[in-house]
């Protein structure tokens, strides 16, 4: 039996249940999540790679590992210093510890084949939960499929209604809104069709207003990079769209004015709290505040609580190292820019979506750090021929 291919079949198979399986509370088996057993193999697996000696450490990799540890650690202590929950501090440190398999990514990816796989899997996972949305949407509009039934079947913390018929707030669709960027940028003009009249209407059709603005203002910048007249109908899509999704949101949700309130309300408090130590280096995990004992909507307030500055520097150091490979794809290969603009637009996606909901500082964001940071690690080689 080749031990590679099973480590390679293991991969994509962990990296696909990320992308449908929202948070990873989509399957849980009494309180043991599939995302959980995936994880403990995934580090096995690559402590037994990692022996291996054509497995080489990458040193940008090595060095992230090294400052995660040390900041986790820093941030463990300060939490027990500052006297925070237990529990609070031992959720923190789980939901971070995702970060350990960083080089099970660097491992798996490899060559161009691996980086058709990743590009494939952002594609069908997106796709089948665009499909599977409208097609919800579609039986409950015409009344084949009563709304009440759907209540009681679905009772899972991945998946919130948003007060209508249809609106479905799911975690996982954050790759549904990378995925979009994956059919947009492909050569295949059926893809772009894909993109348009399936993953954007059932994006808008969540009516989140985080994945809409971030979704928009990501394409806004796709278009400086294109400038084609398909982007000029795609942006007039957009505007109509929105414009008629801003409408029935209010309409149907009525006054988010409480929810955008209570935003400012934690970036009030949070900051009412920093001290000179706290600045730097937050005050550990675990830490809240009296509107929210551990978690926030904005993502980098949170950070920011707890890490203080220099884990809002460990964030914003990994997209500029993304922006840094993106930048030698350019350099090296430009034949495969082509490929490369999806992942650099899903991280920038990622990190304007994660000012409004917590996703880049979990397993889902951090998927798509280091499926973008190896990819386009495996795009810059100079020596690689074109991704099909």
């Amino acid at each position: 039996m080749d031990l590679n291919k099973i480590f390679k079949y293991f991969g994509w198979l962990m990296i696909f249940e990320v992308m449908i399986g929202g948070a990873g509370r989509l399957f849980d088996f009494n309180g043991i999540t599939l995302r959980m057993i995936l994880f403990v193999i995934a580090i096995f697996i690559q402590i037994i790679v990692s022996t291996r000696p054509k497995y080489k450490v990458n040193p940008t990799i090595a060095f992230y590992m090294l400052i995660y540890i040390s900041l986790t650690l820093l941030s463990t202590i300060l939490g027990y210093f500052n006297e925070s929950k237990v529990e609070f501090i031992k959720e923190n440190i789980l939901m971070s510890s995702y970060f350990l398999i960083f080089p099970f990514f660097y491992y798996l990816i490899t060559k161009k084949e691996d980086v058709d796989k990743v590009i494939n899997l952002f594609r069908i996972s997106s796709l089948l939960m665009a499909s599977l949305y409208l097609l919800f949407i579609g039986l409950v509009f015409f009344r084949f499929l009563a709304i009440s039934e759907v209540y009681q079947l679905i009772d899972n913390p991945e998946i919130a209604f948003r007060g209508t018929d249809f609106a479905i707030f799911y975690k996982g669709f954050i790759f549904m809104c990378c995925g979009f960027f994956f059919f947009l940028t492909s050569k295949n003009i059926k893809h772009l069709y894909l993109a348009i009249l399936i993953i954007l209407p059932a994006i808008f059709a969540t009516l989140t207003r985080g994945f809409i603005i971030s979704i928009v203002s990501t394409y806004f910048i796709y278009f400086l990079f294109k400038k084609k007249s398909f982007s000029i109908l795609i942006i007039m899509v957009t505007i109509f769209v929105f414009s008629f999704v801003k409408n029935f949101y209010e309409e149907s949700l009525g006054d988010r004015t409480d929810s955008d309130q209570m935003r400012y309300i934690q970036v009030d408090q949070v900051f009412n709290k920093i001290t000179l130590t706290s600045f730097f280096f937050g005050h550990g995990f675990g830490s809240g505040v009296e509107i929210r004992d551990n978690h926030f909507e904005v993502n980098y307030i949170e950070i920011f609580l707890k890490q203080g500055l220099l884990g809002l520097m460990f964030w914003i150091s990994l997209f500029l190292i993304i922006i840094k490979k993106y930048i030698n794809v350019i350099n090296n290969n430009n034949n495969n820019i082509h490929y490369a603009n999806p992942f650099l637009f899903s991280v920038i996606f990622l990190y304007i979506q994660s000012a409004s909901n917590p996703f880049l500082s979990n397993s889902m964001g951090m998927t798509i750090l280091f499926l973008s940071f190896t990819c386009l690690n495996v795009l810059s080689k100079k020596n690689i021929l074109n991704v099909s």
